[in-house]
Formats: C-alpha cells, sequence, structure tokens
C-alpha cells in the first residue's frame, strides 16, 4: 500500500489507539442508522466503567479491533476484489482523524501497491466528473491530478515506488490514476464531514457518492462526528437506497475509542503523566484533551487538580487554537467572556428545564425575532426505530429562556457587564449552534419532551451551568442548587451530582468573568455544604465527597494552601494549620506563612473546624464519646520525624520488605472510629443503608460503610488526619520481627493460630457479645473496639473488624506474570489496609494491601484517625 501525504501525523501514539468495528445482531436487520445516533453509541465513565444506560443494548454491537487487523480493516484487501466503504466516527476529539492519518502514515511505510489520498472534506469538487479530470461543461477540471502533482515531489523523496515516471505530465498523472481506480488500487480517505455548512455539505456528499458509483472499484474510507453522518448526510451518502427512510447501508462502521494509561504517558511525557494523578481519574483521555493538555505551559499544567480546571483551560486554549468551522474566525458579534457568560446560561437553562425558577410562559420584553422557529439538525431520542429523522426542530423554546435569563440577571447583577451590549438575533444563533472547536460541541439532539434539547456533551453542560452558579446566580438559582444538595450526595441525580462538583472544582481565573463578587457567589454556594445536618439542609447525611471537593479551594481563598500546584501532603499540612488555629478559644498570631486571602472563606474554615470544638464544650455527652474512643485514646507509636523503619514482607508481591523513613511525628488512635464517635459528626449516616445494623450492631462497635471521602472528611472535622499506608503497616506491625529478623506477618509474629486471640475474621465474628446472655449466632459483623489483644504500641484491631481507610492513592508494584512489566498505577484508588470481620486471614496480614475508588463503601470499611505534630 503506498500513501500520498497531505501532511505528516500529528499523533505520536495513533498506532495502537483502539478501533471498535460495527456487529450486526440478527435482530437489526442490519440497519445501521439506529446504533449510529449520537446518543446510543457506548460511551466510558470517569472511572473507566461504562457508564451508558444503552450498554446492554449496544454494547455487544461494538467489538474491539485488534491491533495487527487495524491496518488492514481501514484500507481493505486489493487482492480480495471488494470494495471497501468505511467511515470512522465518535465524539468529539476522540480520533477520527487520526485513525484516518494511521492509514496514511502506515501505508507509507508499505511496499503494497494501493495509493492512499487523503483529503479534507471541504476540498472536494463540486462535480464528480472533476474527481479524476473528465471533460466537463466544455472545460477539463483536475481534483487529482493537480492535487497529486503537489504531493509527487515529497512522495518520492520518502521512497514510493508506484508513480508515474513524468511527475509533470498532468496526462500520465490522469492515465495512473485511472489505472488505479479500475484496478481497485486507490483510497480515497476524507476527513471532517461535520465541519461544512448543510446544504454544501450534501451537495459535495451527492457528487461523492455519484463518483464511488462510477468507479465501483474505487474504495473510500471518511470520518466525522454521528450527528452529520445521521443527520445530514445519511440519505445523501450512506443509505443503500439513497431514501432517508432506508437505515441500511453499504458501508461498514468503526468507532475510535479513548486512550489507556501507557498511551497517555507516551503522550504526555512521564513528568506530566505522573501529575494527573491528581485529577483523580476524572478525565476522559481523547485525542484532543490529550493534545489540549499538551499544549497548556508546564505552570498551568502543575496546577490541574479537577475536571473543571481542565475545562477551563481546555476551552480557552481550544478557542486560542481553532475557531468557528464555517467562516475561519471568532464571531465578530461578541466576545470571548460573552461567549462563555451565553454557553454558561444555555448549560444552567438546559440542566434546570422542568424545574426552572425563573421560567415564565410571558414573551415580553423578548427580541421578536425568537418567536420564529430556527432549523438546526437535532437527533430523535430514539434508537428502536428506523422512521426518518426530522431534520428541522424549533428551539424557540430553548434560547427563548436563555434570554430571560440573561435579561432578568442582567437586571438583578449590576457587575454582569459581559451581557451588556449582548442581544441575540436569529441568524447569531444559527452561527452559535455551529460553534465546534477541539474542545467545545455545540451539538445538540431531542429528548423526550419535544420542546427540549439535550446537549450532546453532557459534563460540558454541567461545566457551563456550574460557570452560571458562580458568576450570574441569582437567589432563586441558588436556592434551587442548594435544595439538591441531598441528591447531588447520594448521585440520585447524576446531573445536578455532576454539576455540583464542577462548582467545587471550579478555578479562580473562572470567577474573573464577572469580578470580585464571583468569588463571594462561589462561597456563598458552597457554605452550606459545610453546615451541620438538620431538617433543612443534609438530610440524607453530609455532602462529603462534595466537602473534600472543596476544601483546598477553600483553604486556598483562606490563605492556609498558599501554592496552586499542591500535593497531598501540602494540603494535608495547611488543614493541620488550620486544624492548630482554629481549635483555640481565642485564636493569636497566625500561624508561619498564612496570610487572611478572604474573609468569607476565612470564616467557612473556622466556622467548620470549630464545630467539634463547640460539641466538646456545649454537650457533656459528646465530650465523654470523644473524650473515650479519641482524645484519651493518640498512642504515639514511636514515631520520630525521619526514623527509618521497615515496611512490606519477603515474598509480598505488592509490598516487598523496605526501609521506609517517617516523614514526622504522628500519634495514631487506639480504636477505630466508632459508631457513637461518627454519629456526633453525622447522625444520618447509618439510616443510608438498610442492613447497616447487621454489619455493625453496636455503639462502641466501628463505623463501617465509609467511603473514602466520608473517612476523610470526619478526619478534617476532628481535627485529625488519615494515615498513609506505610504510617500504619509500621504502626500496626509495632516493629515485631520473624526468627530471621525480617518483618513479621502479624503484630505478635508469624504464628497464624493466635490470630482468633487478636483479630475478629469471618471464622470467629458471627458470635454475639456476651450482654448477661448466652451468645449466639447473628452472622458475620463488625464488634464492639478493644476487646482483643492489643499490639505493642497498644493498637486495637489493626487486623480484623473492619477495613481501615489510609490517605494515599494506591500504587502498584505488582509484575503481570504474562508481560512481566508493571500492572500500573491506580490513580483513582484509594488504600484499604487490615482485612475485616468478613474476609479472611489470608487478608488479615501488615502486609497486605487493597484497594478501592474514593466514593465507594462496602459494608465493612472504616477507619482510623491520627495526628500530625510539627517538629
Amino acid at each position: 500500500m503506498t500513501a500520498v501525504p497531505d501532511q505528516p501525523s500529528r499523533s505520536p501514539f495513533i498506532a495502537d489507539q483502539r478501533l471498535l468495528r460495527l456487529r450486526f445482531r440478527p435482530e437489526d436487520r442490519g440497519e445501521a442508522l439506529p446504533l449510529l445516533r449520537v446518543n446510543a453509541l457506548p460511551q466510558r465513565g470517569m472511572d473507566g466503567e461504562e457508564d451508558n444506560p444503552r450498554k446492554d443494548r449496544n454494547e455487544s454491537r461494538w467489538e474491539p479491533l485488534p491491533v495487527r487487523e487495524r491496518l488492514s480493516f481501514l484500507g481493505g484487501d486489493s487482492s480480495s476484489g471488494q470494495r471497501r466503504l468505511l467511515c470512522v466516527t465518535a465524539a468529539a476529539g476522540i480520533g477520527k482523524s487520526m485513525a484516518l492519518e494511521q492509514l496514511d502514515a502506515a501505508a507509507g511505510a508499505a511496499t503494497g501497491s494501493q495509493v492512499v489520498i487523503w483529503t479534507h472534506f471541504s476540498d472536494l469538487p463540486d462535480d464528480w466528473e472533476s474527481y479524476v479530470d473528465l471533460p466537463h461543461d466544455g472545460k477539463r477540471h483536475s481534483f487529482f491530478v493537480q492535487r497529486l502533482k503537489t504531493q509527487f515531489a515529497g512522495a518520492r523523496k520518502q521512497g514510493f515506488q508506484h508513480l508515474p515516471r513524468r511527475i509533470g505530465d498532468e496526462d500520465a498523472i490522469r492515465d495512473w490514476v485511472l489505472a488505479l481506480l479500475r484496478c481497485g488500487q486507490l483510497i480515497l480517505a476524507v476527513d471532517g464531514l461535520d465541519e461544512v455548512p448543510e446544504k454544501p455539505g450534501i451537495a459535495k456528499a451527492k457528487q461523492l457518492r455519484e463518483f464511488l458509483r462510477q468507479f465501483p472499484r474505487a474504495h473510500c474510507v471518511v470520518g466525522g462526528r454521528p450527528n452529520a453522518i445521521t443527520q445530514i448526510l445519511w440519505q445523501t451518502l450512506f443509505s443503500r437506497s439513497g431514501k432517508e427512510s432506508d437505515a441500511s447501508s453499504d458501508w461498514k462502521f468503526a468507532l475510535t475509542d479513548l486512550f489507556d494509561d501507557g498511551q497517555v504517558r507516551r503522550a504526555l511525557g512521564p513528568e506530566r503523566h505522573d501529575q494527573l494523578r491528581f485529577l483523580q481519574g476524572e478525565v476522559q483521555f481523547s485525542g484532543r484533551t490529550i493534545e489540549v493538555l499538551r499544549s497548556l505551559d508546564i505552570e498551568t499544567f502543575a496546577t490541574l487538580r479537577s475536571l473543571a480546571d481542565v475545562y477551563w483551560h481546555g476551552i480557552q486554549k481550544s478557542l486560542e487554537m481553532d475557531s468557528i468551522k464555517e467562516g475561519g474566525k471568532f464571531p465578530s458579534w461578541m466576545t470571548k467572556e460573552q461567549l462563555l457568560i451565553l454557553l454558561a446560561a444555555i448549560g444552567v437553562t438546559i440542566l434546570m428545564w422542568n424545574r426552572d425558577p425563573h421560567f415564565t410562559d410571558d414573551n415580553d420584553g423578548l427580541p421578536s425575532d425568537l418567536n420564529e422557529s430556527i432549523p438546526i439538525p437535532v437527533e430523535s431520542d430514539s434508537t428502536k426505530t428506523s422512521e426518518s429523522i426530522e431534520h428541522v426542530v424549533d428551539i424557540q423554546e430553548l434560547y427563548r429562556r436563555v434570554c430571560d435569563r440573561l435579561s432578568r440577571i442582567h437586571s438583578e447583577w449590576s457587575d454582569l457587564k459581559q451581557i451588556e451590549r449582548l442581544s441575540l438575533t436569529k441568524d447569531q444563533i444559527r452561527e452559535l449552534v455551529r460553534l465546534n472547536t477541539s474542545y467545545l460541541e455545540c451539538s445538540f439532539f431531542r429528548s423526550q419532551d419535544p420542546k427540549r434539547l439535550e446537549w450532546r456533551n453532557v459534563t460540558q453542560r454541567d461545566f457551563f451551568a456550574a460557570l452560571w452558579m458562580v458568576n450570574g446566580a441569582s437567589d432563586q438559582e441558588r436556592a434551587w442548587f442548594h435544595e439538591r444538595i441531598d441528591q447531588a450526595r447520594d448521585a440520585r441525580d447524576t446531573s445536578i451530582a455532576e454539576a455540583w462538583r464542577m462548582v467545587c472544582g471550579m478555578p479562580s481565573e473562572a470567577f474573573a468573568l464577572q469580578g470580585k463578587l464571583s468569588n463571594q457567589r462561589w462561597l456563598h454556594l458552597i457554605r452550606p455544604l459545610y453546615q451541620r445536618p438538620d431538617e433543612e439542609w443534609h438530610r440524607s447525611g453530609r455532602p462529603t465527597e462534595l466537602m473534600y471537593r472543596c476544601w483546598a479551594n477553600l483553604l486556598r481563598r483562606a490563605g492556609f494552601l498558599t501554592t496552586a500546584s499542591w500535593s497531598d501532603e501540602d494540603l494535608m499540612w495547611a488543614t493541620t494549620a488550620a486544624q492548630h488555629y482554629f481549635y483555640l478559644d481565642q485564636p493569636g498570631d497566625l500561624p508561619s506563612g498564612v496570610t487572611m486571602r478572604d474573609r468569607y472563606a476565612w470564616v467557612v474554615v473556622g466556622g467548620y473546624l470549630r464545630e467539634y470544638v463547640m460539641l466538646r464544650k456545649t454537650d457533656p455527652n459528646a465530650l465523654t464519646i470523644t473524650n473515650e474512643d479519641l482524645e484519651t485514646a493518640m498512642r504515639d507509636c514511636n514515631s520520630l520525624a525521619g526514623k527509618q523503619v521497615r515496611v512490606g514482607r519477603a515474598g509480598e508481591k505488592n509490598n516487598v520488605e523496605r526501609d521506609y523513613t517517617l516523614p514526622y511525628r504522628f500519634t495514631l488512635c487506639a480504636y477505630a472510629v466508632t459508631n457513637r464517635l461518627y454519629d456526633l459528626f453525622d447522625e444520618h449516616h447509618s439510616s443510608r443503608f438498610g442492613k447497616y445494623t447487621d454489619w455493625s450492631p453496636y455503639p462502641r462497635g466501628p463505623v463501617v460503610n465509609l467511603s473514602w471521602y466520608d473517612s476523610m472528611v470526619f478526619s478534617i472535622w476532628s481535627h485529625s488526619m488519615l494515615p498513609n499506608e506505610w504510617i500504619w503497616e509500621y504502626s500496626s506491625r509495632a516493629e515485631s520481627r520473624n526468627p530471621s529478623g525480617g518483618t513479621s506477618r502479624y503484630y505478635w509474629g508469624d504464628e497464624k493460630t493466635k490470630l482468633g486471640d487478636h483479630a475478629w475474621i469471618d471464622e470467629n465474628s458471627s458470635e454475639a457479645e456476651d450482654s448477661g446472655t448466652a451468645s449466639r449466632k447473628i452472622g458475620e459483623h463488625a464488634h464492639s473496639v478493644g476487646q482483643k489483644t492489643r499490639n505493642d504500641f497498644g493498637l486495637y484491631d489493626t487486623l480484623g473488624n473492619v477495613w481501615e481507610w489510609c490517605m494515599n492513592r494506591y500504587e502498584s508494584e505488582e509484575i503481570d506474570w504474562g508481560s512481566g512489566k508493571p500492572t500500573g498505577d491506580y490513580p483513582v484508588a484509594r488504600v484499604l489496609r487490615g482485612g475485616s470481620f468478613g474476609n479472611g486471614s489470608f487478608d488479615a496480614r501488615c502486609s497486605f494491601r487493597s484497594r478501592l475508588g474514593p466514593s465507594y463503601s462496602v459494608g465493612s470499611s472504616g477507619c482510623r484517625v491520627a495526628r500530625a505534630h510539627y517538629p
């Protein structure tokens, strides 16, 4: 196969991006159209799990293509005599162009007889005769000839052997191309089906179809987003009969997938890749995302800590790098800031659609031309029928609400300068709908409500809704958002939950759209997250994930966290400094290096950290519980900053024995956090789990069903912290050694027969605690703390009873037995240690490591808190 390159490949890792090919089930009757609509395609969730309600119906139809078969699948086999008509699709930025580039680049290194000509859809001729220089209208047109002439010189330098000798002879080139077409040795690769306006796009597609009909052995590979394929070009190019109602096609279809961790590492480099762990696995790594991340300067890249950070900087950079597909320039009728505010208004309008606190049916005061219908391509939500797609839909309702919101908010907030001169017209709205850059996709489809549109990229919608909430939200909108904290906490409404996450992680630069007041709006918005549960707030429990996601931003605004590119250790010390300061009745001078940046942020942080202190002062029962289960139970563990200790164990495949230096002096609680202690923080926790008392029935039993977020936010509230896993392991083993001098399996040595005396595991946890009557069997469950034999540091139940969350992320040392290579880290997962009442003896070892995503919990997951001490 020979390629005539138009431009070099832009991607360093295109050769192994995963490609999925469409395989029909018998019930599909060969109808591809319903499976290609944007709301039917499989999508990957944030943690690498499939997160699509249509997974069971559509996922199995997309079959992964082995890398070794990729080139032959893209280009076909000229010796087979079968024509290759292939369409490569995906959402914005997932790698359609890269797949076509791979066909081009890989073919260039081959020595076969096929020739690949790459072009953009907009560059195709307006009549099919012009493809091959056939006489037309008394003139000769030369699309292939002129294109190839300009590329032959470079192609010869690359060693292509099958080019005509007389590269300046147009007749020779034309004859050569015709011979290739008749022999089935030419592949036309066309990118950008979605990047040409509808009318000229349909016209070009008709001529491309006619060209392929005239030359039945010509191969064609095209790439474009699903909406262009299914909404605009299906009848013209892809439908087998050329009828809109025909959902079958002679074309094959492929879907490009996201990139795995190894590909991302090769693309970004080790330094940037390692910094991605702070994003907690939130980002879907498409080709465009990686391209944007690579374009950021290293200082900006180092500050990325949330998905909102990536979206903010990605969209900013994308608007600099790209332009509106039609016209090639940024719209002259608005500034970049006005565009962001407008998109934010659209995002929040769609999010609040059926529950909008502002919307009325009154049209008064709205632009008159919004009473007209605005035709744009929109998909039906149905994936079960082959009925024709309606290409025109009335989006008057959406923009009527947007204009209502803009005019209303402008009158309420005098600092909303960006929309002062912004008035929408029908033509401008059409232009806005076509706005598609590398990282910004204004693509919509119709929901079940015939008047309502959905944003194709729902995460982008949630980002812009959050941007509105921190810049232009009215009192009613903020109240609407607050009323749904419980829904976000329980993920009962995933859209609300994602919008709240975006608000929590929104970078401070995003507040600059509306000046200083935006920072105060953000603080007003997130303050209820930190209020105590009562009849108004957090009726289903504290929103711990949202609280943790806000915490670093709060500490930065308050002045305790002084760097934008903070690490977990930086955040820990900033939290410790705030805890020490607000523990005092009358705080004195600020800690060294701390400057109060924002008084209101200071109030929010102080109010949360003073809650534990005031509870101990005003509630005698709380004072007793905190003293018995925490304050008087802290153990020194013979710790000293800089002390070298041994962790791991010989033969442990994922925790080899080695030296570890203690980073600071610390104390660790003798007990896991108990039910009665955690109830002081969140009395609603146990009620969220139907079988909670089956797992932990005793007041002084360890609290269970804790997520990592629950554990972290509780530790901050109680003026504590979670230990990292090496501090936990050192403290659990209590410096015990085996007879050969290595680290021991348990804190009493290596004798497994003594495990029942020291730990609650599955073999002994079914016995009920003796309460004056005979013991009875009630099933495996957690037991009250402090009943088993303690270790030499005075710690109870570090093995068995409940798994204990640790602060750090799970980093793998394990070697894959097949490849002999490391299995890789788990940037999302956090560490669990110690085993539990429901696990066997294998897990109840000091060196055993487990992991779980930070938002997940199990019926045996708890925690134990520590406190770090300044040198």
